[in-house]
Order: C-alpha cells, then sequence, then structure tokens
C-alpha cells in the first residue's frame, strides 16, 4: 500500500479490508511523508532530497524492491 497514513484509523482498516478479501500486499507500507510532494516540487526523487524523513522514505521503497526482488 503506498500513501498510508498509518496515524489514522482508515488507512489501518482498509489494510485490513484488502487481507479478508486475501489479496497479495507488500509487507512493507510507504507512508504518506510531505518530504514525497517536497521532493516533486524539487523536481528531484526522494532519494536525493535533503529532508530529515526522506531517508524513511527511501529506505521504504528499496524494501518493496526488496519484496519484488529478493
Amino acid at each position: 500500500m503506498t500513501k498510508v497514513d498509518a496515524r489514522t484509523r482508515s488507512g489501518r482498516e482498509a489494510r485490513q479490508l484488502l487481507q479478508a478479501e486475501n489479496l497479495p500486499l507488500f509487507t512493507t507500507e510507504i507512508p504518506l511523508l510531505v518530504a514525497f510532494e517536497r521532493a516533486s516540487q524539487s523536481g528531484v526523487i526522494i532519494r536525493d532530497y535533503v529532508d530529515p524523513r526522506s531517508h524513511l522514505a527511501w529506505g521504504r521503497y528499496k524494501a518493496v524492491g526488496r519484496e519484488i526482488l529478493p
């Protein structure tokens, strides 16, 4: 799931509903972070954007990549 706001009940409920339907999901969630929007506005990918949380965001994308290509 991408753009998951883990702070809200709706984000958690969405995952539970998808799991209840036995839909395949990645273990890693991409969080909803302002850093993504700011990186986009700056014309750079999150890996190259200087922000205290950009390393978290990039790390999550790498984790999804490892789930796809172990």
